[in-house]
């Protein structure tokens, strides 16, 4: 029998704030227009002194990846937003509610050691229904996220790029490396195809459990169906690259070489049994990776 629900909502509420749903019914009593059937309430990032065309093709991208998904009724688990690109150096992004990085949790509750033990203390032990959910959601995300890094090549993953949501899952921000876009030198130190440490793991229930045997066939089945609908994607990257040449500017990260490369990380030319292989190769590689958690440090050191 599975238990009650038994979420720390006296945490959640010190980790998050106030709910968003909340915050928002307030909000709509106090507006004069809270009436109006189309009344909503978005937060905005304004942007000065950043060129977010980078970003917003990144959005692009993940958005088609959802579509694909979604149409295949696949269970992997996108948070997109809105990212608006006013000029070369200032524009609007969406902020994402009722999250928090993953960076601020381990700094600021750094008693629980672990996101596995986090998550115990804020959704309850193994077999309590909210801490299934919470398991769940972050399995699902971790494998949608783990296969967007792979294709799109997306660097600079250190936890402060990587969100908590209240319900368990995760959402990753700041595409400013990806594809053709290297950090000069430090890049270097992130060798693995996708972020995938043994926290997250056992935040699972570790290797043997069934969150993870589920991730691993989650995160296939999102490469077997961008395998089967990659033409959508290499399309929107060469249409994104002819844009560019048209109006004579240019995206760091696209390039002729880039598109081709993109083609080959999507296994168009590949069997289902390759991609198999090639995939529990990256996981491999991406579990084993020092690189990783020296990657995390160094962004710690820094004050990331």
């Amino acid at each position: 029998n599975l238990a009650s629900d038994s979420t720390n909502s006296l945490l959640l509420d010190e980790v998050f704030g106030e709910p968003w749903a909340l915050k928002k019914l307030k909000m709509r009593k106090q507006s004069r227009a809270g009436r109006h059937p189309a009344w909503s309430l978005h937060a905005v990032i304004v942007k000065s002194g950043d060129d977010l065309r980078q970003e917003q093709f990144a959005m692009q991208m993940i958005e088609e990846i959802k579509r694909i998904w979604e149409e295949d009724k696949l269970q992997l688990r996108l948070k997109t937003y809105k990212i608006v690109s006013i000029s070369e150096n200032s524009g609007l992004m969406e902020m994402i509610p009722d999250t928090v990085s993953l960076a601020a949790v381990r700094r600021k509750y750094s008693k629980y050691t672990s996101l596995a033990n986090f998550y115990r203390e804020a959704f309850g032990e193994e077999g309590a229904l909210s801490r299934i959910n919470a398991q769940q959601n972050f399995v699902r995300s971790m494998a949608a996220y783990s296969v967007i890094c792979y294709i799109l090549k997306v660097k600079d993953r250190h936890d402060g790029n990587i969100l908590l949501q209240r319900d368990g899952g995760i959402v990753h921000v700041d595409y400013g490396y990806m594809m053709g876009r290297y950090m000069n030198g430090v890049v270097e130190v992130e060798r693995a195809p996708f972020k995938l440490t043994r926290d997250h793991v056992e935040t699972m229930g570790g290797e043997l459990s069934a969150n993870f045997l589920s991730y691993i066939s989650l995160c296939i089945q999102g490469l077997q169906s961008l395998r089967k609908h990659g033409k959508r994607l290499t399309s929107l990257a060469k249409e994104m690259l002819f844009t560019d040449a048209r109006l004579g500017s240019s995206l760091q990260c696209l390039s002729p070489k880039e598109v081709v490369e993109l083609e080959d990380r999507l296994g168009t030319s590949q069997s289902e049994k390759q991609l198999v292989e090639k995939f529990i190769t990256l996981q491999s590689q991406a579990l084993g990776s020092w690189s990783t958690t020296a990657y995390d440090l160094l962004q710690t050191f820094i004050g990331a």
